[in-house]
């Protein structure tokens, strides 16, 4: 990376340019983690505390989980084990039909399964979301 401070003053230009790095611009498979902060007076924080029960019900969250300033973004690095392509390689010898389930964005599944080699790159049909 290249350790760039970006200036960000609409959110759709930030996304933009977090995919463009994360999806396109380096080979490493990335993770994106972003921090946003909201300032309180303690006092106002413990009377929303106590008004909306410790923010124990998930409903509750977007009280204090709105009007955020964001901060950044940080890349996380996630490179697959070493020995992940024999693995899979083996198992395809094997005759498994191997596939990743996985909650990260399409993407960066799609970048880690053809490093595994679990898909090719010149086929199309690669997606079994749902």
């Amino acid at each position: 990376m290249n350790n760039e401070v970006v200036d960000f003053h609409d959110q759709k230009a930030h996304l933009e340019h977090i995919s463009q790095v994360i999806f396109q611009d380096y080979e490493e498979i990335l993770k994106p983690l972003s921090y946003a902060y909201r300032d309180f007076k303690l006092e106002d924080f413990q009377k929303l505390i106590n008004k909306y029960d410790g923010f124990s019900n998930e409903t509750h969250h977007h009280v204090i989980e709105s009007n955020l300033i964001f901060a950044a973004t940080f890349l996380l690095g996630d490179p697959l084990r070493d020995d992940v392509e024999h693995v899979i390689n083996d198992m395809w010898e094997a005759g498994t039909n191997t596939r990743i389930l996985s909650g990260d964005h399409k993407e960066t599944v799609l970048k880690a399964a053809l490093k595994a080699g679990i898909i090719d790159p010149d086929f199309s049909d690669n997606d079994m979301s749902g």
